[in-house]
């Protein structure tokens, strides 16, 4: 049988990555179901199960989400939630700013070196590793362990389709292999570590980034090299590897940016990481990391490394700006919306080609309709001037409520009264300022309009509780769907519990 045979008889399940679907696997199927994740509810059902006697936790929680509806969007994934919760538990004495999810990342792998730093004998407080401490809190992965599960992240990412890797293979002193004992041998030749300086398989499992595969039961291993060589190893999940491998790509640009008088063999290096980038740009697998990467090297404030990485992006091999197809302006979009919307303008001047890529991007969503690219919009979080007023001038109302709700706090619309708010305040103007009209001249078409999204609006109503609950009330009576109907009343009721 045929390989169109095969997809003809069976379905295709994909649990993770749908960017990775390209459009002629998508042909072969007849029906695409999209697992959207965790809804509203489901995140309130999560962070309650895991607060649920610690009501200070579960407000402070509660609140920032409420202020960063992108940081909402994101806990829709499993692991994003679990993490921050994790997070909020092990940061009870301070205040945690995360607002995507590269700061996630970066404050989920600082929280697992405190951890390791604190049952680790050579990382005890006794010993001289308060600026170690103070770097890696500060987000600087100076320590070696960190230095290995980047290189180990990095070389096994572009090195081999395959996600697992040995403790270590019969040459403990080779540097060609996907194993940990040979990043730890490549970091070792990089940074000059003499043999007693390496860290040990022992140490890089310890810090609590890779799992076994051969023995998942982590608790029954002895933490000895010779018991970890035969392991198969792999990261506790791919978006670990991803940013790691970000983080170590980005770091090795910049090292060779900074190089004493731009040495040759700099040159080269950097002209390697920037082909390799290009060639890859259009593959699905590294979509995740490019994301991270832009975040990072935009956080770096490095002229010359912002350049290359956005050049690697956009040109092609002969220097020409080649913006591409669909996939590739949702690519950029993806990279843009990492940014930190605070600097947004002042970052964005650093860019090469940045008013042409802005341009394409929206004229693209222009032609074929800001309905289609909507997701993309929400999940990326990017927003061009052009595209807002697109947004705003929409006669669909629950485009507008759900693309505005789940945007960066950080970007600022303009209201009727021509002042500037945050996407949240908008969208409760807007919705109260519609609904209330609506009410008062009974223009039941209006509100059976709100009505069929009222689960996802309520939130942005701006009357007290009581009020609002008539009004609801007074439309639901008009709907025949009772099922629909009750469902509507439990987000009401759910949401009348935070006035």
């Amino acid at each position: 049988m045929g390989v169109n045979e095969n997809y003809n008889q069976h379905s295709c399940i994909m649990t993770s990555r749908p960017n990775a679907v390209d459009h002629q696997l998508k042909k072969l199927f007849g029906t695409l179901v999209k697992s959207e994740g965790l809804d509203t509810n489901g995140i309130n059902d999560y962070l309650n199960k895991q607060f649920k006697s610690d009501d200070i936790k579960l407000e402070n929680l509660s609140n920032l989400l409420d202020k960063n509806p992108h940081l909402q969007e994101l806990c829709k994934i499993p692991v994003n939630i679990a993490m921050l919760c994790n997070i909020i538990t092990e940061n009870t004495s301070q205040v945690v700013d995360i607002n995507n999810m590269q700061d996630l990342y970066q404050q989920m792998i600082v929280d697992l070196g405190k951890r390791f730093f604190s049952k680790h004998p050579k990382y005890s407080p006794n010993n001289n590793t308060k600026v170690l401490r103070e770097k890696l809190q500060n987000g600087e992965f100076n320590i070696k362990e960190l230095k290995v599960l980047q290189e180990l992240a990095s070389y096994s990412f572009k090195n081999s389709e395959a996600l697992t890797f040995p403790g270590a293979s019969n040459n403990r002193n080779d540097i060609q292999d996907n194993t940990i004992q040979s990043a730890i041998n490549r970091c070792a030749k990089k940074s000059g570590w003499s043999q007693e300086k390496k860290p040990t398989i022992s140490d890089i499992y310890s810090y609590g980034i890779l799992k076994t595969e051969l023995n998942p039961n982590t608790e029954t291993i002895i933490m000895h090299d010779t018991e970890l060589n035969g392991q198969l190893f792999s990261f506790i999940h791919l978006t670990f590897q991803e940013y790691l491998a970000a983080n170590e790509i980005i770091t090795s640009l910049l090292s060779y940016q900074n190089g004493q008088g731009r040495l040759p063999e700099y040159n080269s290096e950097i002209g390697n990481i920037c082909q390799f980038l290009a060639e890859n740009r259009d593959n699905p697998r590294y979509f995740m990391l490019l994301k991270f990467m832009s975040g990072i090297v935009s956080r770096s404030g490095n002229n010359d490394s912002i350049q290359a990485f956005w050049e690697s992006m956009t040109c092609n091999l002969n220097g020409v700006l080649d913006l591409g197809n669909d996939k590739k302006v949702e690519l950029l979009m993806h990279l843009l919306g990492q940014i930190d919307k605070k600097h947004y303008q002042q970052l964005t001047k650093q860019i090469p080609n940045y008013s042409t890529i802005e341009k394409y991007i929206d004229d693209t969503i222009k032609t074929q309709g800001i309905f289609k690219w909507a997701d993309v919009i929400k999940t990326s979080n990017y927003l061009s001037p052009v595209i807002q007023a697109i947004l705003l001038s929409s006669s669909n109302l629950q485009l507008i409520v759900e693309l505005i709700a789940a945007l960066d706090n950080s970007i600022t619309f303009r209201n009727s009264k021509n002042q500037d708010c945050q996407p949240y305040d908008y969208v409760k103007e807007l919705i109260t300022e519609l609904f209330t009209k609506s009410y008062q001249e009974n223009n039941n078409q209006q509100l059976l309009e709100l009505y069929k999204i009222i689960a996802r609006i309520i939130h942005f109503i701006d009357l007290d509780s009581q009020t609002k609950l008539q009004i609801v009330e007074s439309l639901l009576t008009k709907i025949n769907d009772k099922s629909s109907a009750a469902l509507v009343m439990r987000h009401i009721n759910s949401d009348n519990k935070k006035y």
